[in-house]
């Protein structure tokens, strides 16, 4: 998937946004279940930051979940 629509808020009347690669390839993640919205994008993205950082500074290996996030 090279373009994914997100939903903006509960208002209906809204035009959606949109997230994509700028070279057209796709993108680096897979959305599981439902449609997530523009602030659900954010969150998920700083939370993996966050998961990154814990990683170098632990020294813990890769585990599954992370394989899926990629």
């Amino acid at each position: 998937m090279n373009e994914l629509e997100l939903k903006y808020g509960c208002n209906p009347n809204q035009k959606p946004s949109k997230v994509f690669m700028q070279d057209g390839s796709d993108l680096p993640f897979t959305v599981l279940n439902g449609k997530p919205g523009y602030i659900n994008l954010l969150d998920a993205l700083n939370s993996w930051q966050l998961v990154k950082e814990l990683k170098a500074a632990t020294g813990l290996r890769q585990n599954k979940q992370e394989t899926v996030l990629r």
